[in-house]
Formats: C-alpha cells, sequence, structure tokens
C-alpha cells in the first residue's frame, strides 16, 4: 500500500512535469481522461492528513502556485486556438482541485484568478466557433457546432466551484453575461434529449451543465435582481440588434423563469423574452432561435447576399416578416418572409426600412456591371433604390448611384450619381455608342452618362477606359488620348471582329493610327468568305479586361506593340489565323509570313520564365502546324495528316510548329537556375519528324525565300521516294494517257471500232445512269451503260472536255472497255451529228437492244 500512495504522489508530480513541458499531447481525448481522472480520484486514506494519500502533494504552497503558474502559462499558448478544447478542458479541472484542496489565500486569489481567465478564453471561443457556423455550409457545421457545445461547457464548469468561493467566482454582471450567455449556447448547440446515439461522453457533459446549472440557480437570481445589466447584455448579444434595458421579472419567487416583455410602436410588434435559469432555454414569443429554413437558404436572393453561410434568427417583430437575424449588419438588422412566394429581405436601422431588390428584376434595364457588382436597396418611403457596392452594402453614401422611381410617371425615372445621369440602355443613344464600343467588350459592360454641362461619356467598365463624344462629334479616348478612327480598316488582321482602331496627333500634328485589341480565347468560326476570327472575352463575372494597343508604323509596315512577350505572341497569332492568300496590303507580306516574321524576334528568346498565357498562345501557334503520324504506325507506307478545318490550307504553314518549339525550348535551358516548372510543359506531339521535314520539302516550292522557300535542305540530302504517277511503263498508265491526249486535242477524224460488230454478242444493251462515284466508272460494264454512255457523248461539246477527261480516263483504267470502242463513243461527241438521235427505248423497260428484233445503224 505504501509504494502504491508513492506511485500516486510521483504521478502527480510526473504530471505536473509534463504540463510544464508539452511532451505529452493534453488534447487527445486518452490523455485528457487520464489527467482528468487522475485529479478527481480519491485513493487511499492519510492518517497523517485529512487529505488523501493522492492529494498530500498539494499541501506543498510552493508545488500549487508554480502548478498554477504553469497552468497559467500552457493557457496563454494555447489561446488563440480554439482547437485547444481538451487541452483547456484539463487546465480548468486542474485549476478547480487546486481550488477545492487548498487553504492558502493567497493560492486561493490564484486559482481565481485563472477560472476567470479561462472563462473569457472559452467565452471568445465560442463567438469565434459561432461565426465560423454562420458563415459556413456542408459537412463542417456539424463539427463547429460539437465544438461550440464543448466550448460553452468549459465556459459552465469555471462556475462549478463549493458554496463557499461560489461568491468570488460569481458576483459581477460580467460573471452574469458569460454563465446566461454560455448557457443559452449550450442549451441551442445540445442535441435532443431523445437522440440515443449521443455518445457516453457526450451524455455526462449535458448532465454536468444541468448540476452546475442548478447549484448557481439561486446565486444568478440574486444577481439579476440586483443588477439586470449583465443579464440584458447576454439576452441582447444573443438577440443582436435588440439593446435590453431595466429589470427582469420572475413568474415566482423562487420561480427558475425570468422574462422581459418588449413594447410595440408603428415598426415593431409585441416581444416576449423568456430564460429559463436551470436550462438556459431562450425563447421569443414561445420560439427559440434557430437557423433559417432550407426555404429561405436556399432561394438566389438568399445566396447572393450571404453565399453558403447560415444565420442564427428569432421570430421577427416586423409586420410581414417571419424571422430576423441575430447578428446585427452593419447599423440593420434583417428580416425575412416571403412575399407571393418571393423571399423578401428587408433591412431596418433607428431611422430607415429597406427592401433588398432582387437583380433579375434589373437585368433588362441596366448595364451588367451595375447590377452583379452591387447590391439594390429600395427604400419605399421614398421610391429611391441604392446601388451600394459589395464591398461596402450596409453603408449609404452620397456617392452612390440612385434610381428615382415614379410609377405614375416612367419618363419621370432617374438613375443619377451626384451631377451624372446614366443614359438609358434602351435609348438610341446608348445602342450607337454601344456599337462602337463592342468591339472590345460587350454592350452590358459599358456605362453611357451624361454630365450636367451636357457632354455624353461612355465608360468601358472592365477595360478601364473612358471616352467622350467631342466637339466633333466624335469618342475620344481619355486615358490613350486618342479618337475612334471612321476608317476601322487597318490593311491586315481582316476578318478579325475584337479591335477598335484609333488615331491621335504627334508633336508634329502628324497622324498616328493605332488599333486596340482585348487579350482573350481566340475562337475561329468558318463562313462563306474565309474563317471569322473572333476574342472570346472572359465571363460576365470577370471583372477586368486585358487588353494591348498596337501602333502602324508606316515606314517600316509593320504593327508595333508593347516590348511584352505576351503581346508580341498574341500579335504573331492574330497575323496567322487571319492571313490571306494575297499579300495583306498594309505590311505587304502574307499574314502567316507575317507572324513568322514576328516569331523569330531575338526578344522572344528569353531567360525568363514563361508565364501560363505566354505558353498556351505557344502552344496554338504550334497547332497551326498540321500533325502527320504513320499510318499504320508500324508501316512507312502511308500518313495521316490532321488540318484545321476552320482554316485555309495555306495558313497552316510547316515552320510554325518549329518556330514556337526553339522559343520554348530556349527558356527551358535556364530553368535550372529558376525554382519554376511551367516551361517544362510540352507544345504537344506533332507525329513523325521524318514526315514534318518532308513536308517542309514538298510545301518549300509554294513559299517565298524568307519564310520556307529557302529551308529545303540540299538536294543530295532530300528524301526520296518514286509517286506512284510516274509508272511510265505501265500499259494502263499509257492507256490513259492516250485517251486523255486524244480528248484535249478533239480531233474531226478517229480511228474507231463499229459499234454494230461490237454489239452483236451482246444479249442485251441498258441505259443504267451512272452511280457518280469512281468505283463505279472503275468497274463499269459496256453493256450495262451503253445508253447512259451514248447519251453522254451525244450531247458533249468541246467546252466538256474535262468532264469526259474525267470520266474517260477513270473507265480506262479499269480496263474493262476495250479502247477502240471508248474511241467510238468519243467519236460521237467529236462529230457533233447525233444531238438529234436519241437512243430507243422500250416502253417501262430499261433494256434498249434486242439483235434479233432490230439493228442499230452505224454512222462514221
Amino acid at each position: 500500500m505504501a509504494h502504491f500512495a508513492l506511485a500516486k504522489i510521483l504521478n502527480g508530480i510526473i504530471s505536473f512535469r509534463e504540463l510544464a513541458s508539452s511532451n505529452l499531447s493534453f488534447n487527445e481525448g486518452a490523455v485528457s481522461v487520464l489527467l482528468r481522472q487522475a485529479a478527481w480520484e480519491l485513493g487511499s486514506r492519510n492518517s497523517d492528513s485529512i487529505r488523501r494519500v493522492a492529494h498530500k502533494v498539494l499541501e506543498d504552497e510552493s508545488f500549487v502556485s508554480r502548478l498554477i503558474a504553469t497552468l497559467e502559462h500552457r493557457l496563454n499558448s494555447i489561446r488563440s486556438n480554439w482547437k485547444e478544447q481538451e487541452t483547456l478542458s484539463t487546465l480548468v479541472t486542474l485549476a478547480l482541485r487546486a481550488l477545492s484542496l487548498s487553504e492558502d489565500p493567497e493560492i486561493i486569489d490564484d486559482a481565481i484568478s485563472f477560472l476567470r481567465d479561462a472563462r473569457e478564453v472559452a467565452y471568445l471561443w465560442c463567438e469565434k466557433l459561432s461565426e465560423l457556423l454562420n458563415s459556413t455550409e456542408g459537412s463542417d457545421n456539424d463539427s463547429y457546432q460539437h465544438r461550440i457545445l464543448l466550448a460553452s461547457a468549459i465556459c459552465q464548469r469555471t462556475y462549478d466551484v463549493e458554496a463557499n468561493h461560489m461568491d468570488n467566482l460569481l458576483s459581477t454582471a460580467l460573471d452574469t453575461e458569460r454563465l446566461v450567455r454560455s448557457s443559452v449556447i449550450f442549451y441551442e448547440t445540445s442535441p435532443s434529449e431523445s437522440d440515443g446515439t449521443a455518445a457516453t461522453e457526450l451524455r455526462e457533459t449535458l448532465l454536468h451543465g444541468r448540476r452546475i446549472l442548478h447549484r448557481v440557480e439561486k446565486r444568478l437570481r440574486e444577481l439579476i435582481r440586483n443588477d439586470p445589466s449583465g443579464m440584458n447584455a447576454a439576452i441582447g448579444t444573443s438577440m443582436e440588434g435588440v439593446t435590453l434595458l431595466g429589470q427582469w421579472q420572475f413568474i415566482a419567487a423562487d420561480s427558475e423563469i425570468a422574462y422581459k416583455t418588449l413594447g410595440e410602436d408603428t415598426q415593431t410588434s409585441k416581444r416576449i423574452i423568456r430564460y429559463d435559469l436551470l436550462t438556459g432555454e431562450l425563447l421569443i414569443n414561445g420560439h427559440p432561435p434557430g437557423r433559417l429554413p432550407k426555404r429561405y437558404t436556399n432561394t438566389n436572393l438568399y445566396r447572393m447576399m450571404f453565399n453558403a453561410g447560415l444565420l442564427t434568427v428569432i421570430p421577427s417583430d416586423l409586420p410581414g416578416a417571419v424571422y430576423a437575424a441575430t447578428k446585427k449588419f452593419g447599423e440593420y438588422e434583417l428580416h425575412f418572409g416571403f412575399h407571393e412566394g418571393v423571399l423578401r429581405i428587408t433591412a431596418r436601422s433607428s431611422d430607415q426600412l429597406l427592401q433588398l431588390v432582387p437583380r433579375d428584376r434589373l437585368e433588362r434595364d441596366f448595364p451588367r456591371s451595375l447590377v452583379d457588382n452591387y447590391y439594390h436597396w429600395l427604400d419605399p418611403s421614398t421610391g429611391v433604390v441604392e446601388f451600394r457596392p459589395i464591398a461596402d452594402k450596409w453603408n449609404p453614401s452620397k456617392d452612390n448611384w440612385h434610381l428615382s422611381l415614379d410609377l405614375h410617371s416612367p419618363e419621370n425615372c432617374a438613375m443619377r450619381r451626384g451631377d451624372i445621369t446614366l443614359v438609358d440602355i434602351n435609348s438610341k443613344l446608348y445602342q450607337q455608342i454601344a456599337e462602337i464600343l463592342a468591339r472590345l467588350d460587350s454592350s452590358e459592360h459599358v456605362h453611357v452618362t451624361k454630365l450636367a454641362n451636357g457632354y455624353i461619356e461612355a465608360e468601358l467598365v472592365r477595360l478601364k477606359l473612358r471616352l467622350f463624344v467631342n466637339d466633333e462629334g466624335l469618342l475620344e479616348c481619355r486615358e490613350l488620348k486618342a479618337i475612334v478612327d471612321l476608317d476601322q480598316d487597318i490593311g491586315c488582321l481582316h476578318r478579325l471582329y475584337r479591335k477598335l482602331v484609333l488615331k491621335s496627333f504627334d508633336s508634329k500634328d502628324a497622324i498616328r493610327r493605332s488599333v486596340v485589341i482585348p487579350y482573350g480565347e481566340v475562337s475561329i468560326l468558318p463562313s462563306s468568305h474565309g474563317a471569322q476570327v473572333f476574342v472570346e472575352l472572359p465571363p460576365a463575372e470577370c471583372k477586368r479586361v486585358r487588353y494591348f494597343r498596337y501602333w502602324l508604323n508606316d515606314h517600316l509596315r509593320t504593327l508595333q506593340g508593347p516590348h511584352d512577350m505576351l503581346a508580341t505572341l498574341y500579335q504573331c497569332y492574330l497575323h496567322a489565323v487571319t492571313g490571306y492568300v494575297l499579300p495583306d496590303p498594309f505590311t505587304g507580306r502574307l499574314g502567316t509570313d507575317e507572324a513568322l516574321r514576328g516569331l523569330r524576334q531575338q526578344r522572344l528568346f528569353t531567360s525568363m520564365a514563361l508565364d501560363t498565357d505566354c505558353i498556351l498562345i505557344l502552344k496554338k501557334i504550334s497547332e497551326l502546324t498540321p500533325s502527320r503520324h504513320l499510318h499504320p504506325k508500324n508501316l512507312r507506307v502511308m500518313q495521316t495528316v490532321t488540318w484545321n478545318l476552320h482554316l485555309s490550307q495555306i495558313l497552316q504553314h510547316d515552320d510554325f510548329h518549329p518556330a514556337a518549339t526553339a522559343i520554348k525550348d530556349h527558356a527551358s535551358k535556364f530553368s535550372a537556375f529558376r525554382k519554376d516548372t511551367e516551361s517544362a510543359e510540352q507544345l504537344g506531339e506533332h507525329g513523325d519528324q521524318l514526315l514534318m521535314s518532308r513536308a517542309r520539302v514538298i510545301n518549300s516550292r509554294w513559299r517565298v525565300p524568307d519564310f520556307g522557300g529557302s529551308l529545303a535542305p540540299p538536294r543530295d540530302e532530300r528524301p526520296t521516294g518514286e509517286p506512284r504517277d510516274r509508272d511510265y511503263q505501265n500499259d494502263r498508265a499509257q492507256r490513259v494517257y492516250e485517251i486523255a491526249v486524244l480528248i484535249r486535242d478533239w480531233p474531226s477524224k478517229v480511228h474507231h471500232l463499229d459499234i454494230y460488230d461490237q454489239a452483236k454478242g451482246w444479249t442485251w444493251a441498258s441505259a443504267k445512269p451512272f452511280d457518280g462515284t469512281c468505283l463505279g466508272e472503275y468497274d463499269l460494264s459496256i453493256s450495262d451503260s451503253f445508253g447512259s454512255l451514248y447519251d453522254f457523248c451525244r450531247n458533249a461539246s468541246r467546252d466538256d472536255t474535262f468532264k469526259l477527261m474525267s470520266r474517260f480516263c477513270m473507265i480506262t483504267y479499269g480496263g474493262k472497255i476495250n479502247v477502240g470502242l471508248l474511241r467510238s463513243f468519243l467519236a460521237i461527241a467529236f462529230s457533233g451529228r447525233f444531238r438529234d438521235l436519241p437512243i430507243p427505248r422500250y416502253p417501262g423497260r430499261e433494256s434498249l437492244y434486242r439483235p434479233n428484233s432490230w439493228r442499230v445503224a452505224g454512222q462514221g
């Protein structure tokens, strides 16, 4: 037994040392339970002291003083970390045991001071976790709610002392406020009593909280009667937005129910507040504070205002509203209710009542940015809607836009900000200006305003550009110091929709032209006049659109932009996709050639890391070169070429892929000196390198020397291969050649066979039409198509040379019809004397020839 007692003492000393050294994780449940059990265990009797053997160490006043000091040190280390709830619970338990078993007044004061400090920490954790719970939604809610319950339970436990210490720990209005507020939170976050799934430890926590409230009931009732300020502050916090003053009433002298009645006025109705001292239950007009139902939180209006946040609400005292948020927003308290099936959010301050206007009510009447970037508050008493920025939605300002509504006279409605008036988006003036500026951004992001002096201004909100109508009636840009050119053709970048041409004057009054192009995803759409190129702007939610300005250099015949890699690559890509088979009038070069010239600039070969946008542009430029793969993959006999179907083949230059790869590879050489991985991304696989090289050689004949024409390797290094069309020794090829030459020459006399002699051996002849396919002509039978060939030739003329050549060369290549007989049919075409001699037919039958019934008379 002596050894067991000694072990208890050593256990206390070891635990104290561990508490100081932090070798153990006191936030672990198992460690916390072990320490609480050691603190509350009675153990063996001590014959030398009224304290048990396990508690004998607490007779050492220096030990207890150091213990409390260590508790304070550990408390300070976890003060801002609300996840250390098990640690805080253990610290409170040890402090309660030290207070209970100590007699030294100084130690008692230190223990009481520590418990008050721990109470404040637990209370602040409750408030912090409540804010997190209100701002999130989903699986984290249950976790936050459980942590709030534990933090409020710890706050309550700081009042779990003997009667002789109660007056020291529950004596001020602040003590009352902390106890009542933590009890309200404890009750709100507790699971239902009928919930049988609660863990044993949680059920013990709930019972312990009830026991504490029963113990302090009498003392708490006395404090509420003597000084109700603490009670008013606690309930006012639970009903944020409501200021409570005056005394609380009790149903009976010793009743646990305290209540207060709030009077009614023109804007509020009567409310009765009830608080249960034994449970912490708070009721307003018989209803507890709670969460808004999903019917409210699932509406677009609620999500627009609060995202996924959850609000604690109480019954509303505002006529027409059902719930009111306990939290105050700025100077406003929010009320919620449904009107004709639509959620209505009302904000009430001491002197104003506002209603939130749903955004969909304004979409057709205002620019998109004034709808999406603002909250719209209607004052029903004045008929004015204030447009407040999202970042400042709770503060009114004279600098905000104000919409004055006049339902009796709509023409008197006006949108003003100071002395500036917004032009109606449905007006002709707005449409004219927006049509011009639509080259840079869509009209929904354009603001047109009228100043007090009559000037008209337009703002491209997302590009941060402002323009005004000058005295000459032209749009002039303040930031770019240029006017919109009436001539929007710059001689290049044809079929690019998103661009605006400007002109300005230099110091010598010489005109300088420039073009502004917004940056975005480039899309290519086919059309009857060639590919149309569009710059797809960022979605409406994006508040910023980047743009580049390029100057037209009339001396160098080039576009010159900012010394920015992305701007240069973007310009090259636009030149490439807007090119044509003829040179651009301004540059004098093809669009593809101008793009390749830009890609060869030495300033693009940088040692700096390539950002994501640059790599994406290089990848798009690389993809302009068609990919070439062997088909089948294991044989070098054929190839599969993948073209961009939206672009002309002449624009898909073989040099784009090598040029883009060279820029990317040069930057990659210096990656060892940087901590970047961006440039390690490849530009894409373009297939077999030999096929790519071969294509460059073959296509070089169509290129000018500077842009592909001089890139062919020496003749002795060129890959060789005999094409199939060079088989001069083939008999079929020779026959095809003879027929083609015959048709080309169109002779007046032709050596031919007698058709009748050839037809005598046939059992029948047919006039089946041609099926129109090469394979059908390849396998053509003369008896099946006699009538069709005759009709085709008798109606032919010299203008049909190529039609005859195409069909008869394919028939000749098939080899199933005698060439002499084909010459006979061609003689019919060359003579032109059979146009009025149609083929005879049997009614209802395809067969037109029977040797025993009639004969065909040949004509030479």
